[in-house]
């Protein structure tokens, strides 16, 4: 078994990390860069229906993002977890990731949320198993506890 050596931080992390374009990958590191402290610069994004979701929902939580579709990039705001809640539902698709990892974040936010998608997510697309451990923590819409939409206020 390989060594495990744990090197401490002495202050911010100012890295560069390169990874091959992956739409998993583009789809967290929009929400992860949404949570972060200060600007996060994002490139070959690919950006696909999930990924433009993904951007929608952070900018509607407050968090400014300046996208270049021509050059697949994005700078990205973070607003270290400080959320407002929008006016309107969260729009989602079909995206069982962006649904899941929505969930979590929206309970940052400085109010309800309510997070929505298309058809057959409405129709009962079963989110309750990735989403039931939050519900300890964040009050939700009854119908919430099994499918969209569902709403989150943190108290």
């Amino acid at each position: 078994m390989p060594e495990i050596r744990e090197i401490p931080v002495s202050g911010p992390i100012n890295a560069t990390v390169a990874a091959p374009p992956s739409k998993a990958h583009s789809l967290r590191y929009v929400y992860i860069a949404a949570l972060a402290e200060g600007i996060s610069t994002l490139d070959k994004l690919l950006l696909g229906e999930d990924q433009r979701h993904a951007i929608a929902a952070v900018r509607a939580l407050g968090v400014d993002v300046e996208l270049d579709e021509a050059a697949a990039s994005a700078r990205i705001h973070g607003t270290g977890g400080r959320l407002k809640a929008p006016a309107d539902e969260i729009y989602l698709g079909n995206s069982g990731v962006g649904i899941r990892f929505l969930t979590a974040i929206a309970a940052l936010a400085d109010g309800e949320v309510t997070l929505t998608g298309d058809e057959r997510m409405r129709q009962g697309r079963p989110i309750w198993p990735m989403t039931y451990p939050i519900f300890a923590l964040v009050p939700a819409s009854p119908q919430g506890l099994w499918s969209v939409p569902l709403s989150t206020r943190f108290v």
